[in-house]
């Protein structure tokens, strides 16, 4: 068994579309449990995550979407470097920005209200 094991063909037999949504928060770290597990232990998900999306990738085939959630904030976006996005670019048909956590939304409303 590979990194990443999926049964496809019980997938389909259910009669749904093939779509893979990975909403990570956040490889490489700053994730809801940044207090327990520092960023200093999460360096290795920055070189790992990429390997991730192309084994699931791999596993459903060119045809099924690979989407994942990314940070909406930038210091968030530790996994995504100019060595790391084209990677995870190659195996991900969509980025889906994030802008809900850590009130950012709420924080945006209140600069257009001021």
């Amino acid at each position: 068994m590979g990194l990443v094991s999926l049964d496809k063909s019980r997938i389909l037999s259910w009669g749904t579309d093939y779509l893979i949504d990975i909403d990570w928060e956040y490889p490489g770290g700053n994730g809801a449990d940044y207090k327990l597990i520092p960023n200093s232990a999460r360096v290795s998900e920055i070189t790992t995550y990429p390997l991730l999306l192309a084994a699931v990738r791999a596993a459903i085939g060119p045809k099924s979407l690979l989407t994942i959630a990314v940070p909406g904030l930038k210091r968030d976006m530790i996994a995504y470097t100019k060595a790391t996005v084209p990677l995870i670019a190659a195996s991900v048909d969509y980025f889906n920005a994030s802008l809900i956590p850590h009130g950012y939304v709420a924080d945006v409303l209140i600069s257009i209200r001021s």
